[in-house]
């Protein structure tokens, strides 16, 4: 069956705003991008961004063959660290604007060896790649299904791709009996290999799919130690599966929505808690301080920090146990698992 394009029902990016932007049509794309590549990793370049926003159509090639050459880069170096924010923001970009056409070369950074996908995409690659990942794939899920299922890749990427195919089941696109026999062939798959790391990432997909169909396996994983109970232990697929069967399960609908609406406003709060936390002006963004109420909103940030951004209060030794999808208490806004858990 022939590949359906994913079709942007958006006519054109929302405008900018901002008074030190200069207008997209009196710049040309390689004048944007280059601007993308000059940002370095502490700034926000959002008059670039904006314009580039304006000019999908045209900057889409150079924001695919900016990521496919850091992809070169590592692949050929494994020592190689990025000069510049370019490809991520390239990401970021090719994701507002579901661009199908830049899946080849997302998979062809995740299939990096080694830890090749996380030096180019860091912690995102816990939260953003999932989301453009499933975005970019949205039509492709035999490609997301071979990388979850793929025992050659880096844990960390498999899971990405697991989270990927979770967001493409909420939106009722991963069909749930397809998703379910799909992370039962991989726990199937990584008991017979004793892998602790892909029977763990199996279980916690099922435990979000809800078979209550797949508890005798599951439990066989838990008996042989194949599964990491710090991560999820089996209380939790327990639990998991009666509130699916009392139909309270909600951690699916709960997740951020699977498009990117605008790639600014996403990136902003990061840079300003980076800014603020090193003491700069978080609304000091490329150049000079955002008039656009959106960007406003989108810095003023409330994820439990305290006001003046110093690091929150130590957590209690007496507190009650985090759950793996509850918010890290850090205030990072990511879930404990992918975030101050990851290192436990």
């Amino acid at each position: 069956m022939p590949e359906e394009p994913i079709v942007d029902s958006r006519d054109s990016a929302p405008p900018s705003t901002d008074p030190s932007a200069e207008a997209s049509d009196a710049q040309s794309p390689a004048d944007v991008f280059l601007k993308l590549q000059e940002a370095g990793f502490d700034h926000l370049p959002e008059a670039a961004l904006r314009a580039a926003q304006g000019m999908r159509q045209e900057i889409t090639p150079l924001l695919i063959e900016c990521l496919r050459d850091a992809v070169r880069k590592q692949r050929d170096d494994d020592l190689f660290e990025p000069e510049s924010n370019a490809h991520f923001f390239a990401l970021m970009l090719l994701w507002e604007f579901r661009a199908s056409e830049a899946l080849p070369v997302l998979v062809e950074a995740l299939r990096l060896p080694d830890e090749g996908a996380l030096t180019l995409f860091g912690d995102s690659i816990f939260d953003d790649v999932p989301r453009a990942l499933a975005t970019l794939g949205h039509d492709r899920l035999d490609v997301v299904e071979g990388l979850f299922l793929d025992r050659s890749l880096h844990h960390d990427v498999r899971d990405a791709a697991m989270e990927a195919s979770l967001y493409l089941l909420r939106d009722g696109v991963y069909p749930r009996e397809r998703a379910i026999e799909a992370y039962l062939r991989g726990l199937q798959e990584a008991s017979e290999a004793r892998n602790v790391e892909s029977a763990t990432i199996m279980v916690s997909a099922l435990a979000d799919a809800g078979p209550e169909s797949a508890m005798s396996q599951i439990e066989e994983a838990y008996r042989n130690g194949l599964v990491d109970e710090w991560w999820i232990a089996l209380e939790d697929v327990q639990l998991s599966l009666k509130q699916h069967r009392e139909g309270k399960y909600h951690e699916l609908q709960d997740r951020p929505p699977t498009f990117l609406e605008d790639a600014v406003l996403d990136l902003a709060p990061s840079y300003a808690r980076e800014k603020s936390v090193a003491g700069s002006e978080p609304d000091a963004l490329d150049g000079g301080t955002s008039s656009d109420p959106e960007m406003m909103d989108a810095l003023d940030l409330d994820d439990g920090w305290d006001d003046d951004l110093r690091a929150p209060p130590p957590a209690r030794l007496k507190a009650a146990r985090i759950g793996r999808n509850d918010p890290c208490p850090c205030g990072s806004g990511k879930k404990y698992k992918k975030c101050c858990g990851a290192a436990k």
